[in-house]
């Protein structure tokens, strides 16, 4: 590799090593000659500018400048060096950068010895060969029983009941909602005497301790309880031994969860004209959703096969970008440094592997000419305001605004096409198993 000063182009030997498939170290060995003239260029132009008592600027004796301004002139060299020479051999490596160089320590320059560089560099790996095509994937039977629709049905009558007043003497059993006063009394003074008034709470679903349920349930309207719940130490107190916290209760009302009837009365409150009808729609929509989740625990198989047979150590810099982005999402910001570091560790497989998936799918997107086009840009734009609930024009300023987000998320969609890409060109094998409705 040649290095130019002066107009005269010199020799500077470059040699490359693959640390990893996202990192290579340059040795830049820039040889003594060009060291020497780049102290002379250095100690002359720190004479132009030096300014010393009994000499005028320009004129203090380079003998004097080489003994005051040693360190000035060595930093200068470094820095022109290594600037120059890094950026001739990234040039002649055809290497392209993708974060800032590291730079190892370097030791004072001599001007009458050789200089070395060492640089870590990040870089895209080269994922190849590439496999995708007809990889192998079951492909089991897409189906929904009776039972799936009487679960369905279930679900509605629960979120379309109504919650109605017990009479004074129903007694408390499971799954009752209670609206409660109560004042808690223990030794710390913070909580100590805290009073809450009509507070809601459902006994017998596990959220209350077991010493208040136990209270609870057979009780009726009017009820006077005080229950003591032991504590453990680090609830309710900071640190110190176990320590008991009293409760006073007064139970003020009982409420029934009731449920609607499963007829065709409820069939036409959700605008169908028969429960059977009703039921044959779910039974459809049911279906479909069996059928997404298939497809996407097909392409998730698929995802696990392709990073199998395509292993990748993504960039460093890409990994921590992606593990800062969890974390950011996970509001980590909030939490203590002990906190951040654990959850640091905790991310870190994860975010390996969204990057190692990104690059994968991008090396067969690039193989199969996959390319997000306007249609579909502007289409996902609108699908983003439906969600956000957003005027369509704030999403577009937003990206338009901010050419990187808009790269990045271009990209994530040319990514899932590609995911989409490799799914046509599956193999599919028939299998025994069954596929139901989405569970949750």
């Amino acid at each position: 590799m040649e290095l130019s000063f002066g107009g005269v182009s010199l020799e500077v030997a470059v040699s490359v090593q693959e640390v990893s498939s996202s990192q290579r170290r340059l040795t830049l060995e820039v040889p003594a000659d060009i060291v020497s003239s780049e102290f002379h260029r250095a100690y002359a132009d720190i004479q132009r500018r030096a300014s010393l008592p009994g000499f005028r600027p320009g004129k203090v004796p380079l003998a004097l400048i080489q003994a005051k301004f040693k360190k000035a002139a060595e930093e200068d060299v470094v820095e022109h060096l290594l600037k120059s020479a890094y950026r001739q051999a990234i040039t002649n490596t055809h290497l392209e950068p993708i974060a800032l160089p590291v730079f190892s320590e370097v030791a004072p320059p001599d001007p009458n010895k050789k200089m070395v560089f060492h640089v870590l560099v990040e870089v895209v790996p080269v994922i190849g060969p590439l496999q995708y095509q007809g990889l192998p994937i079951s492909s089991a039977e897409v189906t929904i029983d009776e039972s799936d629709i009487d679960a369905a049905l279930r679900t509605m009558q629960e979120t379309q009941g109504q919650l109605q007043v017990c009479p004074d003497d129903h007694v408390v059993a499971p799954s009752n909602y209670l609206v409660i006063d109560y004042t808690i009394r223990e030794s710390v003074p913070p909580v100590s005497g805290r009073r809450q008034m009509g507070e809601m709470i459902q006994v017998g679903v596990g959220k209350l301790p077991p010493e208040i349920e136990e209270a609870l349930l057979g009780k009726q309207r009017g009820a006077h309880l005080q229950v003591s719940v032991p504590m453990p130490s680090g609830q309710g107190e900071a640190t110190g031994p176990r320590h008991t916290v009293h409760y006073d209760i007064v139970i003020q009302e009982v409420k029934a969860h009731i449920a609607p009837a499963l007829d065709d009365d409820f069939a036409k409150d959700n605008k169908f004209q028969t429960l059977s009808a009703l039921r044959e729609h779910l039974r459809g929509v049911l279906l479909e959703e069996a059928r997404k989740k298939q497809v996407q625990l097909q392409k998730d198989r698929l995802l696990n096969d392709l990073l199998d047979l395509h292993p990748v150590t993504p960039p460093p810099s890409w990994t921590e970008r992606e593990i800062h982005h969890m974390m950011h999402q996970m509001g980590v910001s909030d939490f203590h440094a002990e906190k951040q570091a654990q959850l640091y560790e905790l991310v870190r497989p994860e975010a390996v592997r969204r990057v190692a998936k990104s690059l994968v799918l991008h090396a067969i997107a690039e193989r199969e000419g996959v390319h997000v086009s306007e249609q579909e840009w502007d289409l996902e734009m609108s699908h983003i305001a439906n969600r956000a609930r957003v005027p369509l024009s704030e999403v577009t300023k937003r990206f338009n605004q901010d050419k990187t987000a808009r790269d990045e998320y271009r990209e994530q969609m040319r990514v899932r096409k590609a995911i989409d890409r490799v799914y046509e060109l599956a193999r599919f094998e028939p299998s025994t198993g069954r596929v139901g409705p989405v569970s949750g």
